[in-house]
Order: C-alpha cells, then sequence, then structure tokens
C-alpha cells in the first residue's frame, strides 16, 4: 500500500508491451476454462482483467481495497483482500488452484517474507499445478534503484540473491524467461 497506494496501480501502471509480453508467456499458455487460478497481489487488475475469462474461476489476492473495476467480472471471480504486509493465501482451500501467477509483487519482498508466501501459496496448489511468478534480477534491480522507479517506490525493490534463485529453481522450476524486456528486472519462473 505504501508503494502503490489504496487504490492499487492500475491507472498509473504503464509497462507498455512488457504486459502484454508477461501475458504472452506467463499467463495465456496456461489458460484453461476449467481451472481454478489464482492471481496473487491483483492490484489494480491490469492482469487480471486479461485471465479472468481463461479459467473457471479466479480468485485475486491483494493488500489493497476491491478495485470498483472488479464489479464488473463474472460470478466465477472472486476477490480477497488481505491485511497489509500479509505474506499469506487466506480463504484459499488447500490443494484448489490449478495455476497461480504473479508479476510485480515478489520483487517488493525479503527473502525471508518471499519464502513465507510460497510456503502458503504451495499449500494452495493441486499436485502438478503450474505456477508462474516474477522475481527480482539483481543486474536490473541495481540499476532501477538509481533511477527514477527506486525514487518512485520508496519501499524499493528487494533483490533475490543467486542463492534464492538456486533453491526456487533448483529441483521442479525452470526460468522461463531471463529477461522479459532488455530494460526491466524481471526472471520469469515456472
Amino acid at each position: 500500500q505504501e508503494a502503490w497506494g489504496p487504490g492499487g496501480y492500475y491507472d498509473n501502471f504503464s509497462f507498455g508491451v512488457g504486459i502484454d509480453k508477461f501475458c504472452e508467456i506467463a499467463l495465456m499458455p496456461y489458460g484453461n476454462v476449467n481451472h481454478n487460478a489464482l492471481e496473487i497481489g491483483s492490484g489494480g487488475g491490469v492482469f487480471t482483467e486479461k485471465a479472468v475469462w481463461n479459467f473457471k474461476t479466479l480468485t485475486a489476492i491483494d493488500v489493497i481495497k476491491k478495485p470498483a473495476r472488479f464489479d464488473k467480472f463474472p460470478a466465477s471471480f472472486t476477490y480477497i483482500e488481505l491485511p497489509d504486509k500479509s505474506t499469506d493465501c487466506p480463504s484459499i482451500e488447500d490443494n484448489s488452484i490449478d495455476f497461480a501467477y504473479s508479476f510485480n509483487l515478489f520483487c517488493h519482498l525479503s527473502n525471508e517474507a518471499l519464502c513465507e508466501y510460497l510456503k502458503s501459496i504451495n499449500k494452495a496448489l493441486k499436485h502438478g499445478a503450474d505456477f508462474v511468478f516474477m522475481l527480482s534480477d539483481s543486474r536490473h534491480t541495481s540499476k532501477f534503484q538509481k533511477g527514477n522507479l527506486g525514487d518512485l517506490l520508496q519501499m524499493g525493490h528487494f533483490v533475490q540473491d543467486l542463492r534464492t534463485l538456486d533453491i526456487i529453481v533448483g529441483k521442479e522450476w525452470e526460468i522461463v524467461n531471463k529477461d522479459l524486456l532488455p530494460d526491466h528486472r524481471d526472471i520469469v519462473v515456472h
């Protein structure tokens, strides 16, 4: 909330081609009208709008109040407002999610908070479920901390060090995209 405001980032959020590119490589390949999906850190709904029609159900969670635009979504959509600084997935039934995704959230979390979130998300995922998310790339993060983004986001971007990435990618994880955009900080992990 401190970084993006109580209403999320929708109106002032502009990654331009980044939104479409993330959807192309990380959302649309997993769209399935028979699957239950979970969006972690939906903000104002930039990605929610693109995903909501592609799943049997979509549950979005975030620390902001439910954006009014979400009222236009189908009955299969659910929004859960979390307590500020939550690293949990309350009200999400264990083993109920076929696909989860998160973009531009975990870069705001410390390694400790990220680990707590991953444990909670893991409980919600069905065996064999897919989970696609972005982690900070330390090379890009350091560049952004010196520029406008670091000034804009007073919370800053935490650098998930290589040990964190190695733990995540070490066994059942794969890097989908090391550089979503040339000037971006993203590593997309599946």
